[in-house]
């Protein structure tokens, strides 16, 4: 996805067309958040375990409610 994205604005820029380069961005935006999702998802297990008032077990992988 990322490349269709990279290729989207590049033909936008030649071209000058706004709708192309707002599919691009679009591409690589989606493209981008599926990468912060997949490297944070333990960060975001985490939070939610402390937020709901556990402690993490790193070993485990899991939430600990004592």
């Amino acid at each position: 996805m990322a490349p269709a994205g990279v290729i989207l604005l590049g033909v936008s820029a030649f071209r000058h067309n706004r709708r192309i380069a707002l599919y691009g961005g679009f591409c690589l935006a989606i493209f981008l958040l599926a990468i912060a999702r997949v490297n944070y998802a333990q960060f975001w297990e985490v939070d939610a375990c402390l937020d709901h008032g556990g402690s993490f077990d790193y070993a485990t992988n899991q939430c600990v409610y004592e």
